[in-house]
């Protein structure tokens, strides 16, 4: 008997089918498959045999390669249904991100512009040196508390600091009048008594005290008031918003107590914080030396060298009445309030110099930490440390974004506003850049023109370089000619007759704070100037805005000498495209000068611009100028109330009357845009969001 052999795909098995005697091999086949096999092929076995494939109509199968084929079919599906789904879930992540998203920039959007809308600074035009008040042209009740913007390095969008304060009840922008609050303990009691049992009693028999400033004579902690500092800067990738109360005390029969004297109308001053013995405890200080100022108050406050005090809502105004005027750096938060020689100077780096690390402002984290202590005495974290200065017992070690000595306060992240911010960055409008067009700039760009361009900023050049034979009055500030970046420039003082300059220039003192020097008409008084957070010595990275106060003095030399701000934009500088008006002088259309005296207060508030045909000057007479902007007139040289012009004569001089256009000359800062660049985690997705927000009311 004779073996065939028969394939078998249903049961990817080989069999070998015996053949009967005298039976062929369909026979072989057919038998086999009565024991119910569905399908066998009858493959060719020897040479010349011919392949036979018989199919039952009851019975199918696969071979090895369809199977493997449908299978790779089913993984390709599935592979693609997987696919699809990881898309799927994907882009229901990335929408939720960019909800997420853009969630946080309504809520940063309505918070910042809130703010701005509130700002007590309406009309951004610096206090000039030595400004006054019932001669300025520019009120002062427009120009009350302060606005900061500090730009350092241009290249870097992480060290800003825009700074501000604000008053609710201004509804010009925005009608909500809501308060802002704060926390605020309750203080001892003022007479002998158990103060275990007497709390209440406390508050009501004296209401004079930061609790009791939202009105409510339940204990609650908490603290309100319509004025406050806010402070916006960044680090370690987060945005903090720190708001600091200004307070402002309940009225007493008819009359507003003193925010810092709480005695509330007894005999003599006494101050909330002053190292006095606790009625009940000889050994104990009313306010204990263990606390900390900034754990227990969301207050303004300032160090007056032996206790805190805190800013009233009087301190916003910017006029000589205010004694601690918050227009005046010293008494802001931030800013250091006793050091006589840095006194006023913003502290934003962990020093001066050029290796110091931005931190922007003590978080609540810090200023809450039991080593702090500050306003009400020096930090404990080194002998007699101020950690509002950068000498070197203030110098700090931050690791990760944050002071180590100051690390783990108890109150940490209530004043995050955002986190995973990549960049904050604060920009002004300079109507002065992209050729008069206008545009946003960081404050002490490089640009060749503007008014905020660093080449312009007091710390570089105070003002113009000295002249000769120019009439100067008092407050005019000058550079020399020699050395005009040298962080030293000269006031005038009280002058002799015109006030008018020799033809020579004075040999300067330099450096000398304080030292006067005098020519025939005129006297000067050395100054120096550095204001920011980089210096005297790095003065060139100072890129600083603020708003200033009539009276500001960094450098130590005396509370009665005054310095110029950091910038103040002006239309035409003085001594630069602009020269004062001057006697039986031929000027041309397009020509603009200033008041040669001071009849005209705050002379370089307006110019005057010729127009016409133009004309020569009086020889004796001065102008009556005008203090309207757009105003016309000339110079009735003839008293005949015409304006008069002539043919020019043999001379090439006529002898016509010049007219003259009032021009303000001060540009107030218009606007400023805020840029804002934070990443949502969960979903990888960066945005960035833009706030554009007009200055002008």
């Amino acid at each position: 008997m004779k073996a065939k052999r028969v394939f078998y795909p249903i049961r990817f098995c080989e069999f070998v089918v015996p053949a009967l005697a005298g039976e062929s091999h369909l026979k072989a086949v057919r038998r086999i498959d009565m024991f119910g096999f569905g399908s066998l092929s009858i493959h060719k076995c020897r040479h010349g045999e011919s392949t036979e494939t018989m199919t039952n109509k009851h019975l199918s199968g696969y071979t090895l390669v369809e199977m493997l084929v449908s299978v790779a079919l089913v993984m390709l599906v599935m592979l693609m249904f997987a696919t699809i789904f990881q898309l799927a879930a994907g882009s229901m992540s990335t929408q939720r991100g960019i909800a997420a998203n853009d969630q946080r920039a309504r809520s940063l959007n309505t918070i910042i512009r809130a703010d701005l809308d509130k700002r007590t600074f309406r009309v951004v035009i610096p206090y000039a040196l030595g400004e006054d008040l019932d001669t300025s042209l520019v009120p002062f009740s427009n120009r009350q508390g302060y606005l900061y913007i500090s730009d350092n390095n241009p290249n870097d969008d992480t060290d800003d600091v825009l700074q501000f304060t604000v008053r609710s009840t201004i509804t010009r922008k925005n009608t909500d009048e809501t308060p802002y609050f704060g926390r605020a303990i309750l203080l001892p009691p003022e007479a002998d008594g158990d103060p275990n049992d007497a709390v209440i009693g406390d508050l009501l028999a004296n209401p004079n005290q930061p609790e009791a400033d939202d009105g409510r004579t339940v204990l609650d902690e908490t603290a309100s008031s319509t004025a406050a500092e806010i402070s916006y800067f960044i680090r370690g990738g987060n945005l903090y918003r720190r708001v600091l109360l200004i307070r402002e005390p309940l009225p007493l029969a008819g009359a507003t107590p003193d925010p810092t004297d709480r005695n509330a109308g007894g005999s003599g001053p006494r101050m909330f914080f002053e190292n006095i013995p606790h009625p009940d405890d000889p050994n104990q200080s009313i306010y204990p030396a263990e606390r900390v100022f900034w754990n227990d108050f969301d207050f303004s406050a300032y160090f007056d060298g032996s206790q805190a005090r805190f800013n009233g809502t009087g301190a916003l105004l910017n006029e000589s009445t205010s004694l601690t005027p918050l227009g005046k750096p010293f008494y802001r938060y931030g800013h250091n309030a006793i050091d006589i020689l840095y006194r006023g100077m913003p502290r934003e780096f962990t020093s001066y110099d050029t290796n110091g690390k931005f931190f922007g402002r003590y978080t609540l984290e810090e200023s809450s930490h039991p080593n702090f202590h500050y306003p009400q005495r020096l930090s404990t974290v080194t002998s007699n440390s101020n950690p509002m200065a950068t000498s070197a017992t203030a110098t700090l070690v931050m690791t990760n974004g944050v002071f180590e000595a100051y690390q783990g306060g108890p109150r940490r992240a209530e004043d995050l506003l955002l986190a995973n911010v990549h960049g904050f960055d604060v920009e002004v409008w300079d109507d002065g850049v992209n050729t008069g067009n206008g545009g946003f700039v960081d404050v002490g760009h490089s640009d060749s023109s503007g008014d905020y361009r660093q080449e312009l900023n007091a710390n570089v050049s105070p003002a113009a370089t000295w002249q000769p034979n120019y009439v100067y009055v008092l407050n005019d500030v000058v550079v020399s000619t020699s050395n005009p970046f040298n962080g030293f420039f000269y006031r005038c003082i009280p002058t002799v007759g015109d006030g008018k300059s020799g033809s020579n220039e004075p040999n300067w003192p330099t450096p000398a704070v304080g030292e006067t020097v005098d020519e025939v008409e005129v006297s000067w008084e050395c100054g120096r100037f550095f204001y920011g957070p980089r210096g005297f010595e790095n003065r060139g990275n100072n890129r600083v805005f603020d708003s200033w106060h009539p009276k500001v003095n960094i450098d130590g030399s005396g509370a009665d000498r005054s310095e110029p701000p950091p910038f103040r934009a002006m239309a035409y500088r003085p001594g630069v495209s602009a020269n004062h008006w001057e006697f039986g002088t031929r000027y041309e259309p397009g020509q603009v000068v200033f008041p040669r005296t001071t009849s005209v207060p705050n002379r370089y508030v307006y110019a005057y611009k010729c127009f016409g045909a133009g004309g020569v000057s009086h020889t004796t007479d001065e102008p009556k100028w005008p203090t309207n902007d757009g105003d016309v007139f000339f110079e009735d040289k003839n008293n005949d109330g015409l304006l008069t012009t002539y043919p020019v004569g043999p001379s090439g001089i006529d002898a016509d009357e010049p007219a003259w256009r009032t021009v303000f000359n001060l540009r107030p800062l218009r606007a400023i845009r805020i840029t804002i660049r934070y990443l949502d985690v969960g979903s990888d997705q960066m945005r960035q969001m833009t706030i554009v927000q007009s200055l002008i009311d």
